[in-house]
């Protein structure tokens, strides 16, 4: 019965009827839906629950992301190749309600600077401009010291608790998505987003930078077919709440919270 259900729900995913959907949905929000090929691997944990929520967060597993981190990606695949290296895609755009499922189950990933609030955080997963990325030789994927996902200091780029050949391998991913047009996110090794952040002389999160705030904002549409039936159900029993539409992320109202809470940290994903 259940690969009866995998199998209708499969077959759904391939239809006129949710291809149609998909297409204005994605022409909406100014999204690109990004395949499998040769130079790129698509590997989708929340589309399953071998995930730090250990719960099913996407019905399917899909990767969006906005026009100009496509661009990106093209410059990044290009580079790769000339080192005859491949790139497995974790994550793209996340859909709101899934972010603030996340949020909602797990505060304290959020406090920890895991998980962004999508309200207060910055949020770049739900504006379509953060990837979650790493590297693949022939077939086999870069030892990167924790797996994609781990929510532990270990994670943190710059941690010590590292092998050189992981610090290496940590590197070369960094160097090639700066390259390519990314910045970094410190306490992700798997984490890249176009270039958002505010920040201030320490090199700490503050806030989201005015124009890039207002070019990628947030795409709060709710489009149940991407969403699991876990995170479906649980806002059917519960409200769904939305960023204020008279207030926006620039870096004078991030500095104003930022003095009340240090949240920032969780700023990115």
């Amino acid at each position: 019965m259940h690969n009866i259900q995998e199998s209708m729900q499969e077959n759904f995913f391939k239809s006129t009827e949710f291809l149609e959907k998909e297409k204005n949905f994605l022409e909406k929000n100014k999204l690109i839906k990004i395949t499998e090929d040769d130079d790129v691997i698509i590997d989708v944990p929340y589309a399953n629950n071998d995930n730090f929520c250990e719960t099913k967060l996407y019905s399917h597993p899909f990767i969006y992301c906005r026009e100009d981190t496509c661009e990106s990606l093209k410059i990044l695949v290009e580079n790769l190749k000339k080192e005859n290296l491949k790139l497995k895609i974790f994550d793209g755009f996340r859909p709101y309600k899934v972010q603030a499922f996340m949020a909602e189950k797990f505060p304290k990933f959020v406090d920890d600077g895991y998980v962004s609030h999508p309200i207060e955080g910055i949020a770049t997963h739900v504006r379509g401009i953060a990837l979650d990325i790493t590297l693949v030789k022939d077939t086999e994927q870069f030892d990167m010291g924790t797996k994609f996902d781990e929510m532990s200091i270990k994670a943190h780029y710059e941690n010590d608790d590292l092998s050189n050949e992981q610090i290496s391998n940590r590197k070369l991913l960094r160097d090639h998505m700066i390259k390519a047009g990314f910045e970094t996110y410190e306490n992700e090794w798997w984490h890249f987003n176009l270039p958002i952040f505010n920040k201030d002389k320490s090199g700490e999160i503050i806030g989201a930078l005015e124009e890039s705030d207002k070019k990628y904002p947030k795409i709060l549409e709710d489009f149940p077919a991407l969403c699991s039936s876990e995170v479906n159900e649980f806002y059917e029993k519960k409200t769904l709440k939305y960023p204020s539409q008279n207030k926006s992320c620039s870096c004078l109202f991030y500095n104003a919270l930022n003095s009340l809470k240090k949240i920032f940290i969780s700023n990115a994903r």
